[in-house]
């Protein structure tokens, strides 16, 4: 997927000059054009005529993301198919997904900040995640933060559902992750 990406936008950022690759030494061309590149919605649409689906699945080709998602605190309520509880004391699990593709928030005992790419929605991906490295001694809040880690490690893509909550699913598998949103 990132390879085809990769592809269209060096055809559409560059411009050759037509000539034959091996007369292009004798041949005198004109400077290529300035091409701009695509904006961040163009290219999810590159991105999601590209891909090549399984058989049963639909391709989506709409490069407007659900806009509902961002810039909203979700609280964790649910990790692994298991209800969360934050520890006294400690701090609320949650993610807010910023409209410019940054991600932030508190995995349970340490706070993190990395990007993520929407691509065809509600294919979902997180990466450069980072965290604070504080110890923590309550160990339901370590649990909660190494799982909610591995999830958002792993997760692929987002369903938001009737409900208003949104879910983190790997491979059309059962929520890994499952969030409510609570102000904004």
């Amino acid at each position: 997927m990132r390879r085809n990406l990769i592809v269209v936008l060096t055809l559409i950022g560059v411009a050759g000059c037509g000539c034959p690759k091996n007369n292009c030494r004798k041949v005198q061309c004109a400077p290529a054009p300035v091409v701009a590149a695509p904006a961040p919605a163009a290219i999810t649409e590159y991105a999601a005529i590209l891909e090549q689906p399984a058989a049963d699945q639909k391709v989506v080709k709409s490069a407007v993301p659900d806009a509902a998602i961002f810039n909203k605190y979700w609280k964790l309520v649910e990790l692994n198919g298991k209800p969360v509880q934050t520890p006294e004391g400690g701090a609320e699990a949650h993610i807010t997904l910023r409209a410019g593709g940054t991600i932030d928030g508190n995995l349970g005992c340490n706070t993190f900040t990395g990007r993520y790419e929407l691509l065809a929605p509600p294919r979902l991906r997180f990466n450069a995640i980072i965290a604070t490295q504080k110890m923590c001694l309550n160990a339901a809040a370590m649990t909660t933060e190494k799982e909610l880690s591995r999830v958002l490690s792993v997760c692929d893509s987002y369903q938001l559902g009737d409900d208003g909550k949104l879910r983190l699913i790997r491979a059309r598998m059962a929520p890994l992750a499952v969030f409510e949103a609570v102000y904004m």
